[in-house]
């Protein structure tokens, strides 16, 4: 097992501030991210209907080229909303933040939703197959082929400017069924869990993909793992369910209301402020408590082969003072205590 990385996701839209507002609130957790030893930033995408509650932006690429000059860390979408994009304008738009972060930025990409789908009038039977050509063009166009030609996707000459990165930037594919690790595998370099996915499917799911890498040739240990958590740290773990019980309840409702994690119903009949249901729902989901706990907590990711933790610190308005002592440890002793064990 490798050096275990962390990675740093910000939480960036909520309909009382604005993007940037929260990112004059996040700019010194990034500094202090890569002070503490992280080695990298995610920033999620999503659209949201007018006060429908969202956690993520429309354009994570904007953000991240935001902070491009302002860290050393690498930059990556988690996850870009594939199907949304047309496909030459994307590969355009990874190209310039490419150069941006002289060569530091990463593309993560997953399906989104039925609904997402229905308002950007994506075909859904066909969205599947799409997405597998739009990940090929991607690679062809990026490696300065001369256009790509597939049923769904047509796109003719090449383009420019070249990535810096050689063939374009790194490709995490997300997603929670047996074809989305298969589309890893075959058309990516590394699988990438979701916050709602459970301890269970992550767990299956990097079975599938390592599976998916033998089968190409490639070899179960091709590719690499991220993994999506929230994460909340304190010296003493009451303390830290104590801060991070209402921002976790107001994330994982939402969840919840979207049937998007087994046991979503038991937390949606409690009671709001029911402690006992939302650590319940959040078992295998977030990681809250010390560093030391956490560390014991994050054991069975290890052993299933994840190799990247893109850390969660500030979900649902989070108080800032909160973020930064869960970094702050997190650096100081969890990543340390993680270390040791695998020293061990």
């Amino acid at each position: 097992m490798g050096r275990l990385e962390f990675g740093l996701f910000l939480d960036l839209a909520t309909e009382q501030t604005s993007v940037a507002d929260h990112l004059a609130v996040y700019r010194p957790l990034v500094a202090l991210a890569e002070e503490q030893g992280f080695g990298s930033v995610w920033a999620g995408e999503s659209y949201a209907a007018a006060g429908g509650g969202f956690q993520h932006v429309s354009s994570p690429l904007l953000v991240l080229a935001a902070l491009a000059s302002e860290t050393s860390m690498r930059l990556g979408t988690g996850v870009t909303l594939l199907p949304m994009w047309d496909t030459l304008r994307l590969a355009y738009d990874c190209i310039v933040m490419d150069q941006l972060s002289g060569g530091r930025f990463e593309l993560g990409v997953g399906l989104g939703s039925a609904k997402t789908w229905r308002q950007f009038g994506v075909d859904p039977t066909t969205v599947a197959d799409r997405t597998d050509e739009q990940l090929a063009a991607l690679r062809a166009l990026w490696a300065g082929e001369d256009g790509y030609h597939g049923e769904h996707i047509d796109i003719a000459g090449a383009i420019g400017p070249r990535p810096l990165q050689a063939g374009g930037p790194p490709i995490w594919v997300g997603g929670k069924i047996r074809r989305s690790t298969r589309r890893a595998a075959e058309l990516g370099d590394g699988y990438i869990a979701g916050t709602h996915f459970g301890l269970g499917m992550v767990k299956r799911q990097i079975a599938g993909y390592h599976a998916a890498l033998d089968a190409t040739g490639k070899g179960s240990t091709a590719g690499r793992v991220a993994v999506n958590r929230i994460l909340v740290l304190a010296d003493d773990a009451e303390q830290a369910w104590a801060d991070a019980a209402p921002s976790v309840e107001r994330l994982l409702r939402k969840y919840a209301m979207l049937k998007m994690f087994p046991g979503a119903a038991d937390l949606t009949e409690a009671p709001s402020g029911d402690l006992g249901a939302v650590r319940r729902a959040a078992e295998g989901m977030c990681l809250v408590g010390t560093p030391e706990s956490v560390a014991a907590e994050l054991g069975p990711y290890l052993e299933a082969g994840v190799d990247q933790i893109q850390f969660r610190p500030a979900p649902g308005g989070m108080p800032a003072s909160v973020a930064t002592r869960t970094i702050k440890l997190a650096g100081e002793r969890l990543l340390p205590a993680l270390s040791q064990e695998d020293d061990g």
